[in-house]
C-alpha cells in the first residue's frame, strides 16, 4: 500500500510519499513476518524553466529476503557457499539527497550528492571458514554470511553534456541542418563503511568516469567512449583490492524507417585496445575479467 501526494506553489514543488509492505516467509525451519514502512518528503525549485534544484528526505524499511534468511547452500554462479541468518531483522535507513539539473542551453546536465545512514545494513560477508565443499580442483568453497551492521553510504553523481552543433531548421536562402554533436562527461563515486568493524563494505565500487562524443547525422549516428575506473583499495575482510582500468568503446548505427516500422543496425567495438579489466563489484573478480577486444553487430525494430 501507498500514497503519494505533490503540491504546487510555484517556483516550489512540494512532494510526500509513504509506504506500507508486509511480508510472510513459510518455511520448514521457521516462519516469520514483516511489517515495513517508508515515508519521504522533497522540494523542487525551479527559478527559471532551465533550472532545477531537489532536495529530499526519507527514512526506508526493508524486510530481508528469503535468501537472506535461508540461504544453506553453494551457489555455483558465484563460486560461493551461502548461509543466511533466520534472526536477520528489517534494514532500515535515513537519507538525504540534493541534486541540480539544468536543462536547455549549450551546456546541460545535472549533479547531485547523497548521504544513507543504515540502522542494519544487510550484505553478505566473507567470513574465510571453509564450508567443508570443495570444488573440480579441490579448492574449497569459503562461507559467505548475510549479516546486518551500521552503514554509512556518501557519494555523488554527475552528468554535463556540451551541444557543440545542434540542428538548424532552413530558413529562406540557407540551408539546415541536422548535424547534432555532443560531448558528454559523466563521473560517480560512492564510499561505503561497515561501523561496526571500523572497515569498507564488500564490492563497493570505485570511482568511475567517462568521456564521449556522440554524432547525429538525419538517420546516421557514430559514438566514441573511453570508460576510466578508478583503483579500489578499500576493501572489506576477506577482500582483495582491484586494479583500475581504462577501455575504449566505438560504435555506428543507422536507422532504416519502413512504414511504421524503425529498424536500427548497428556495429560497435568494445574494449578496443584489449585492455585486461577486473570488476570489483563482481564475486569472480579473481578467477575471470571482463571482455576483451570484441565487435558487436546489433539489428533492433520497433514497431
Amino acid at each position: 500500500m501507498f500514497i503519494f501526494e505533490e503540491i504546487n506553489l510555484a517556483p516550489f514543488l512540494l512532494e510526500f510519499g509513504a509506504r506500507y509492505d508486509h511480508q510472510t516467509y513459510d518455511a520448514a525451519v521457521a516462519d516469520r513476518n514483516f511489517d515495513a514502512f517508508s515515508a519521504s518528503s522533497g522540494i523542487v525549485y525551479k527559478p527559471t524553466d532551465e533550472y532545477a534544484v531537489s532536495f529530499s528526505v526519507a527514512y526506508s524499511q526493508r524486510p530481508p529476503t528469503y535468501v537472506e534468511l535461508f540461504a544453506d547452500g553453494l551457489h555455483i554462479a558465484t563460486n560461493t557457499f551461502e548461509q543466511g541468518d533466520l534472526n536477520l531483522g528489517k534494514e532500515s535507513s535515513t537519507s538525504i539527497d540534493l541534486s541540480v539539473r539544468k536543462k536547455s542551453g549549450r551546456v546541460t546536465g545535472s549533479a547531485g550528492i547523497f548521504y544513507y545512514r543504515f540502522q542494519d545494513f544487510i550484505s553478505l560477508q566473507d567470513t574465510g571458514a571453509p564450508s567443508g565443499e570443495v570444488d573440480d580442483g579441490g579448492n574449497p568453497f569459503n562461507v559467505f554470511r548475510f549479516q546486518a551492521d551500521a552503514a554509512d553510504f556518501v557519494g555523488g553523481e554527475a552528468e554535463v553534456n556540451f551541444h557543440l552543433l545542434e540542428p538548424v531548421s532552413a530558413s529562406e536562402g540557407e540551408a539546415g541542418s541536422s548535424d547534432r554533436l555532443d560531448l558528454i562527461l559523466r563521473a560517480d563515486y560512492v564510499r561505503a563503511e561497515n561501523l561496526d568493524e571500523n572497515e569498507s563494505l564488500p564490492r563497493t565500487p570505485p570511482f568511475r568516469s567517462s568521456l564521449a562524443v556522440d554524432y547525429q547525422r538525419e538517420n546516421f549516428g557514430a559514438r566514441l567512449e573511453g570508460k576510466w575506473v578508478a583503483d579500489q583499495n578499500r576493501t572489506a575482510q576477506g577482500e582483495s583490492s582491484t586494479d583500475g582500468y581504462f577501455l575504449v568503446d566505438a560504435g555506428v548505427s543507422y536507422d532504416l524507417k519502413l512504414g511504421n516500422v524503425t529498424t536500427t543496425l548497428s556495429l560497435k567495438g568494445v574494449n578496443l585496445f584489449d585492455e585486461e579489466a577486473r570488476q570489483h563489484t563482481s564475486f569472480l573478480k579473481d578467477v575471470s575479467t571482463l571482455s576483451g577486444r570484441g565487435v558487436i553487430l546489433g539489428l533492433r525494430s520497433v514497431f
